[in-house]
């Protein structure tokens, strides 16, 4: 796959570093052979614990990438929060201990089916209290990139109105809709939304009409997903749909979307044009569904770039 950068040369010699707001959790992930149907008692196949949430995961697969990471987030003095702090530090994501706070950790829930690697969660977040004062001038200067969730929202605008005075670039993986997210699309470069955004911000499933009415609020590039479906990407006036890879084995669809906007993240920041952005996105998120549970971060972009010729995508008129 051929790139294009539109960098500087001399801010190609050092790592790009970025900074995340957006909510942590731990992530309690239990396998069983097939969901548990509701009112039953049932035996998991598996345990695994590890951090979890939109913005840390692509973070730490952001650091496998080369990137110099660091997180603004909250969670708690309790032990959930110790073991934030251990998964923060092994995936190389710095943060300020403005971070930890008398508050409980978030915890997710997730159950995991063996046969289709699908899940299903439960979530408990934290609360977002005081976290702009985190943001600071020295914070905003030392980065080249701001990643979002719409959590946090007055840390997240200040964090995105300074980044724009730069002229720096802005990422966000909505999720559902929070409060300010529509300030927030004002200020983004790069946008990636999940199906149900679509329905509850625009009340509406057409994935090709949502990117495209995202673009209206300012974005140079919007990705809509749908799970195992076509994915919809909208930059420059025009759109290109991309199917998702035939896997042989699905293990484990947690945390695809969020190794999917990484890949965004990475490819916009190369300079590379839409169709080999959506097809290194599609390819990143593919792979981490095929990996083991207690390993699914990306090793480097190389497997992503071989992968990604695989990938079908057609442009629509």
């Amino acid at each position: 796959m051929s790139t294009r950068s539109t960098r500087p040369q001399a801010c190609q010699k050092t790592s790009p570093r970025i900074l995340g707001i957006g909510v942590v959790v731990i992530d309690h992930v239990l396998t069983f052979p097939r969901h548990p149907e509701v009112d039953t008692k049932n035996e998991a196949n598996g345990s695994h614990l590890h951090g979890g949430g939109p913005v840390p995961v692509a973070l730490a697969q952001l650091n496998r990438l080369g990137w110099q990471p660091q997180l603004i987030s909250r969670w708690g003095e309790d032990p959930f929060g110790h073991l934030v702090e251990q998964w923060l530090a092994a995936d190389g994501i710095r943060f300020p201990n403005g971070c930890r706070h008398g508050e409980t950790t978030g915890l997710s829930h997730v159950w995991v089916e063996e046969s289709t690697g699908l899940r299903t969660s439960a979530t408990v977040r934290p609360q977002p209290t005081d976290l702009e004062s985190l943001v600071t001038p020295s914070v905003i200067n030392e980065v080249d990139a701001l990643h979002l969730d719409g959590w946090a929202y007055e840390a997240a605008a200040r964090a995105a109105r300074a980044m724009k005075a730069q002229d720096k670039l802005v990422c966000i993986d909505t999720g559902s809709p929070k409060p300010g997210i529509d300030q927030l699309l004002c200020f983004a470069d790069v946008v990636n939304c999940p199906r149900v955004f679509c329905e509850q911000f625009f009340g509406s499933s057409d994935l090709i009409s949502a990117t495209r009415r995202i673009a209206e609020f300012g974005p140079r590039l919007v990705t809509a997903t749908d799970g195992p479906r076509d994915v919809v990407l909208h930059a420059n006036g025009q759109t290109w749909t991309g199917k998702s890879l035939p896997l042989e084995k699905i293990i484990d669809t947690n945390g695809a979307g969020d190794i999917f906007s990484a890949a965004l993240i990475h490819a916009t920041w190369n300079g590379w044009l839409p169709e080999q952005t959506l097809r290194f996105a599609i390819a990143a998120a593919g792979l981490k569904c095929s990996r083991p549970i207690d390993n699914r971060l990306l090793s480097n972009d190389q497997e992503v770039l071989q992968l990604a010729q695989l990938v079908e995508t057609r442009q629509l008129g």
